[in-house]
């Protein structure tokens, strides 16, 4: 015979398991690579492969190797790190066809958000960045705002809440797109980040003193 303690113990608990699945966000991003997973070391850069698609960087290429290669770049579960930043992932997600994945992160030092994939073709790590912009990593807002100001709002589309109202010349950072919109660092606003229409910026090379901020 059962004790009913026990049993009301047990049913509790798969209570409690049933709340917590229910509850969890069906959405939720996978932020991690598998323990075990190809990717996670070291590597050594071979080469770069430049590419003619729209909003890419070149390629780079790499190959295994020890922590003390020039360029090393090191990945982990969590994240990646080279000589000119450390990438936390936020949303990791494996290519069905291809051995490699399609990440986000966040990344500090340049203080960007990448979009970029990683790939293993043999024995040779690939990585290439998506929303890179290279050379045009920065836009000013321009004059001709029908209510003489750009709104930069918490997301990419009009239903989002307004954070700032920018003016004409107001220089902006480029650290992702998603479509039309672009998501954006404003160095005259400290601390406050958002996204602004492209109909509404003019692309220009960045200055050292917006780089920098």
């Amino acid at each position: 015979m059962k004790h009913p303690l026990k049993s009301l113990a047990v049913a509790i608990a798969l209570t409690a398991a049933l709340v917590f699945m229910a509850l969890r966000p069906a959405h939720a991003a996978n932020t991690t690579l598998p323990l075990a997973d190809p990717l996670v070391g070291h590597w050594c850069p071979v080469r770069s492969i430049v590419t003619s698609r729209v909003n890419r960087e070149p390629e780079e290429v790499y190959k295994r190797g020890l922590w003390d290669c020039d360029g090393n770049l090191v990945i982990k579960q969590d994240g990646y790190a080279d000589e000119k930043k450390f990438c936390k992932f936020t949303d990791v997600k494996r290519f069905p066809r291809k051995n490699g994945y399609l990440i986000r992160s966040n990344c500090e030092k340049i203080d960007r958000r990448l979009t970029e994939e990683f790939w293993i073709t043999g024995g040779l790590l690939h990585l290439q960045t998506l929303h890179g912009y290279v050379g045009q990593l920065c836009a000013v807002v321009h004059d001709n705002m029908p209510d003489g100001f750009l709104n930069l709002r918490a997301g990419p589309g009009m239903r989002y809440d307004v954070r700032a109202k920018l003016v004409t010349g107001d220089e902006l950072r480029i650290n992702d797109q998603d479509d039309e919109w672009l998501h954006v660092v404003v160095p005259r606003l400290p601390g406050i980040n958002g996204w602004v229409h492209t109909s509404y910026v003019n692309y220009v090379k960045c200055e050292e003193k917006v780089s920098q901020q």
